[in-house]
C-alpha cells in the first residue's frame, strides 16, 4: 500500500481537472431511397434507434427523406419497405448523416443484413450488439456491461473479472481491432464503448493463431480533454480489496494516461482436513487438520501509456512496474497417523515470497491500403522473485527451502493481411516466445537450476467468401520448440499446427460454424526442470526436464440463431489431449516421490445451450444455459465422469438502478491434471445505482453457505491416494461493495483500454 499511496500523492499533485456539462442536440439522417432500378421509392419506413429511444420517418414521392433524432453516440437507421429487404446500418453519430440507399426485391437472395432486434444486427461475418441506456447505467466497467447484455455466445463473470466464450473456444478480445485481454475491457467506461461485435469465424485483423472467436470493442473517438477515474471494490466477509486511479489527457491523435493501483487478500483454510494414503511396503495413512492458517498477498503497480492513431495506423507505447508479496503465510496443523506409524504431532509450516516485475509493451498497427495490413508488437518483462519456506512436524528435522529466480520473458510477433478482390483473404504471422529463468535453491536441497525455452512460430491461413452465405478458412502453421536445462543438450522439436473454420449464413438471423484444429503447448519451466526439493521426511518433489510437449485437438459446430426477444446459441465439442502432463507418485525406499509425466490422452465431451429471453426493451433479460459433458482419461490412470450442469442469469433495470442475479449447480470436475474437483452450487445478486459518473453496487454471493466454504477433491494415484475437503473464507458466503466515480474535463474523451497484469512469472518449482 505504501508504494499506491506513493503514486497517489504525485497523481493528486498533478491533475487539477474542470468539469463540463455536455448538453444534447438534435442532428438529422437525410437521403435518397431508390430500388435495384434506380427508381425512388416513395413510402419507405426509417426508423432511427439510439440508447435514448426511437425515431422515424417516411421517404417523400421521390424517394427523399430526412429523420431527426436527438444526438447519441451510436444508432442503427433501418429501412423497410413491402416486398423489399430491410436494410439496416450502424454508425457513430457525432455530426448529421447523408445516406443513399438502395433496396433489394425479396426475390433475390440477401444474406449479408437482416434486422433481428433493435439493438442486434447481424451483418455477412459477424452480430453487432448496441448496449442500451440502461445497460451502460448499470455498469461501471466493460466486463460488467457485457454480463448486463447477456451475448449467448458469452459467458462473462464479473467476480472473476472473465469473458469467455459458452462453447469453450478459444476467445480473442479486441478493442478497436487491437489484440487486448479481460483486464483492458474491465478498466474501459461503459459510456464510452459504443458497440460490441462478435464474430464467429474471425477474419481479416481478427484472424490470429489460437484464436476461434474474436469480440471487438468499438469506443468512441475524441480528440480533446481527458477523464479521471477512481475505483473501489472491496469484499466485507472475506477481506479482499481492489483500488485503483486512472487519469487519461487528449489532445489531437495523442493521448497520455497514467495509472497507479494496489491489491490486497487476506484468507485462511482453518478447519480443511486431510486424507493421504501412502502406500510403502508398510503403508500408512496421514491425517491433517489445519488449527489455523492465514496467507496475505499484496501488489502495488503503476503504469504509463502514450498513443498516437493517425488515419492509417496506431501506435502504442506503454511502460509497467508491478510488486507482489506474501508476506504472512502461515499454517499450523494437528498431524496424526494411522497405527501410531509416526508420532501425532503439530506440524508448523510459514512461508513468504516476493516479486518485482518491470515491463514495456510496443505495439504498431498500419494500413498501407485498402487490401494491406500490417500488426507488430513486442514485449519485454523482468522478474526478480524471492521464496522462503520452513516446514516442521514432532521430532523430524525442519525442512528449509529457500529460492531465488530471475526471469526474462521476451515476445515478438508480426502480422500481415492481403486481401483480394475475389472475396479472398491471406494472412501471415510469424512469433517468437523466449523465456529464460536463472533459480537457486538453498537449504534442505541445495542446487542451481538455468532453464531456456524458446518458441517459433508459423501461421499461414487463407480465407474465402463463396457467395454470400459460406465462408471457409484453411490454416497450416509450424511450431519450432528448443529448450535446455543446465548442461543438458538442447532439445528441438517440430509441430505442425492444422485447423480449419467454416462458416454458413443459413439466413439474415442464423449461422452454423465448424471449427478444428491441433496444436502444442509446452510445458512450465517450473516443472521441467531438474529441481529437487524434500517436502517432508518421507516426502520429495522432483522436476522432469524429459517431460514431452502435450498436443491438443478441438472441433466444435455451433449454431446460432437470433428472434426479436430470444437468441439461441447450441454447440457440440470435442476436446482432447495427446501425451497428457500429468502428476505422477512412485516409491523409492520409504520416500514419495511426486514428479510430471506424458500420462496418455485426455478426452472430454461437451453439449451445451445458452437461451436469452429480452422482453420490456431489454429492461428484463433472463439466460438459461443447460450443458452435459463427458471425460474420459487413458494410459496411467484410467477415469470416466459424467456431469449434467445449468447456469442461469437475471438482470432487470429500472431508472438508475439495476438489479441482477445468477445460479451455478453443484459440480463435479475431472480435469485432466488428473483431479477430481467436488464443489456446491454458486450464486449471487447485486443491485447498483448510476448517478453523474457515481456508481455504487453492493452485491453477495452465497450467502447461505455461511462463513466456511466446503469444496471436495479427491484421485488415486496408484502409490498415493488424497481426499481432501478445503473449508476457505474466498469460497464461502460473502458481501461487496463497488463504488466509482468518473468525470471528464475539456469534453467527454473515451476511456482508455489498459492492460494490468501484476502476476510474477518464475520458474522456481512448484
Amino acid at each position: 500500500m505504501k508504494h499506491f499511496a506513493f503514486i497517489l500523492g504525485i497523481l493528486a499533485g498533478l491533475l487539477v481537472p474542470v468539469v463540463a456539462s455536455a448538453q444534447s442536440k438534435t442532428l438529422k439522417v437525410s437521403g435518397t431511397v431508390k430500388d435495384a432500378q434506380d427508381k425512388g421509392l416513395a413510402g419507405v419506413s426509417i426508423l432511427v434507434r439510439t440508447a435514448d429511444g426511437t425515431f422515424g420517418g417516411v421517404s417523400g414521392r421521390n424517394g427523399e427523406y430526412e429523420v431527426n433524432f436527438t444526438a447519441a453516440d451510436t444508432v442503427a437507421v433501418s429501412y423497410s419497405y413491402v416486398g423489399h429487404q430491410t436494410y439496416t446500418f450502424s454508425t457513430i453519430a457525432a455530426e448529421d448523416i447523408k445516406r443513399d440507399v438502395v433496396l433489394t426485391d425479396k426475390s433475390h437472395t440477401l444474406g449479408e443484413v437482416e434486422v433481428t432486434a433493435s439493438n442486434i444486427n447481424m451483418k455477412g461475418d459477424h452480430v453487432t450488439y448496441m448496449p442500451t441506456k440502461k445497460q451502460v447505467n448499470g455498469a461501471n466497467n466493460g466486463v460488467l456491461l457485457l454480463f448486463n447484455m447477456m451475448i449467448p455466445q458469452l459467458k462473462v463473470s464479473p467476480m472473476e473479472n472473465s469473458v469467455a466464450t459458452s462453447d469453450q473456444t478459444s476467445l480473442g478480445i479486441f478493442i478497436d481491432e487491437r489484440q487486448a485481454d479481460a483486464n483492458e475491457l474491465a478498466r474501459l467506461r461503459p459510456k464510452d464503448i459504443a458497440r460490441v461485435e462478435y464474430y464467429d469465424m474471425p477474419t481479416g485483423v481478427f484472424a490470429r493463431s489460437g484464436i476461434d472467436r474474436a469480440l471487438n470493442i468499438v469506443t468512441k473517438k475524441y480528440t480533446s480533454g481527458g477523464y479521471v477515474d477512481v475505483r473501489t471494490n472491496t469484499k466485507v466477509i472475506y477481506p479482499q480489496g481492489n483500488y485503483s486511479v486512472q487519469a487519461s489527457f487528449d489532445k489531437g491523435n495523442v493521448n497520455m494516461l497514467v495509472m497507479a493501483g494496489s491489491n490486497v487478500s487476506k484468507t485462511d483454510y482453518a478447519g480443511t482436513s486431510q486424507n493421504e494414503y501412502f502406500k510403502f511396503d508398510t503403508p500408512f495413512v496421514k491425517y491433517s487438520y489445519i488449527d489455523d492458517n492465514e496467507t496475505k498477498n499484496l501488489s502495488d503497480y503503476g503504469l504509463l501509456r502514450a498513443t498516437v492513431r493517425g488515419k492509417r495506423s496506431y501506435f502504442l507505447a506503454q511502460a509497467m512496474l508491478a510488486w507482489n508479496e506474501t508476506p504472512d503465510n502461515t499454517d499450523i496443523r494437528s498431524v496424526s497417523y494411522s497405527d501410531n506409524f509416526y508420532p501425532a504431532a503439530k506440524s508448523f509450516t510459514s512461508r513468504y515470497s516476493n516479486g518485482l516485475t518491470p515491463s514495456l509493451l510496443l505495439s504498431h498497427q498500419i494500413r498501407f491500403n485498402k487490401k494491406d495490413m500490417l500488426n507488430w508488437n513486442l514485449s519485454y518483462s523482468y522478474s526478480r522473485n524471492k521464496n522462503r519456506s520452513r516446514y516442521e512436524e514432532g521430532d523430524f528435522e525442519p525442512i528449509i527451502n529457500n529460492a531465488k529466480d530471475r526471469y526474462h520473458s521476451l515476445m515478438a510477433g508480426l502480422n500481415y493481411l492481403h486481401a483480394f478482390g475475389n472475396g479472398g483473404q491471406l494472412n501471415f504471422e510469424l512469433a517468437n516466445f523466449l523465456n529464460n529463468s536463472n533459480s537457486v535453491y538453498s537449504g534442505t536441497s541445495p542446487s542451481k537450476q538455468e532453464m531456456l525455452t524458446n518458441e517459433f512460430l508459423f501461421i499461414s491461413s487463407y480465407t474465402h467468401r463463396f457467395g454470400k452465405k459460406f465462408s471457409l478458412m484453411l490454416r497450416f502453421g509450424i511450431d519450432v520448440n528448443t529448450y535446455k536445462v543446465n548442461e543438458m543438450k538442447t532439445v528441438t522439436k517440430l509441430y505442425t499446427r492444422p485447423g480449419l473454420n467454416a462458416n454458413y449464413q443459413i439466413d439474415g438471423t442464423s449461422s452454423l460454424t465448424l471449427t478444428a484444429y491441433a496444436g502444442s503447448f509446452t510445458p512450465s519451466l517450473s516443472v521441467m526442470n531438474e529441481a529437487e526439493q524434500r517436502m517432508s521426511e518421507y516426502e520429495v518433489l522432483r522436476g522432469n526436464p524429459y517431460l514431452k510437449s502435450g498436443k491438443p485437438i478441438t472441433s466444435v459446430l455451433s449454431y446460432s440463431k437470433y428472434w426479436t426477444k430470444f437468441s439461441l446459441s447450441a454447440y457440440a465439442m470435442y476436446d482432447g489431449i495427446i501425451d497428457n502432463p500429468v502428476s505422477s507418485y512412485t516409491t523409492e525406499g520409504n520416500t514419495m516421490v511426486k514428479t510430471y509425466i506424458n500420462g496418455g490422452n485426455s478426452h472430454s465431451y461437451t453439449l451445451g445451450i445458452n437461451g436469452v429471453l429480452r422482453l420490456l426493451s431489454n429492461s428484463l433479460q433472463l439466460r438459461v444455459s443447460p450443458t452435459f459433458s463427458h471425460v474420459a482419461l487413458t494410459g496411467t490412470y484410467k477415469n470416466r465422469h459424467s456431469q449434467l450442469g445449468f447456469y442461469s442469469e437475471l438482470y432487470y433495470s429500472t431508472g438508475a438502478f439495476s438489479f441482477s442475479g445468477y445460479y451455478s449447480s453443484p459440480q463435479t470436475y475431472l480435469n485432466s491434471t488428473p483431479w477430481y474437483y467436488k464443489e456446491k452450487c454458486n450464486y449471487g445478486a447485486s443491485a447498483s445505482w448510476n448517478h453523474r459518473g457515481l456508481f455504487v453496487q453492493v452485491g453477495c454471493s452465497n450467502i447461505f453457505n455461511g462463513k466456511r466454504y466446503h469444496a471436495g477433491n479427491y484421485f488415486d494415484f496408484g502409490a498415493y491416494n488424497i481426499h481432501g475437503n478445503t473449508v476457505s473464507r474466498a469460497l464461502s458466503a460473502n458481501v461487496y461493495v463497488n463504488l466509482s466515480y468518473s468525470f471528464d474535463f475539456g469534453r467527454e474523451v473515451q476511456r482508455q483500454n489498459v492492460n494490468v497484469d501484476t502476476s510474477s512469472k518464475s520458474g522456481i518449482l512448484k
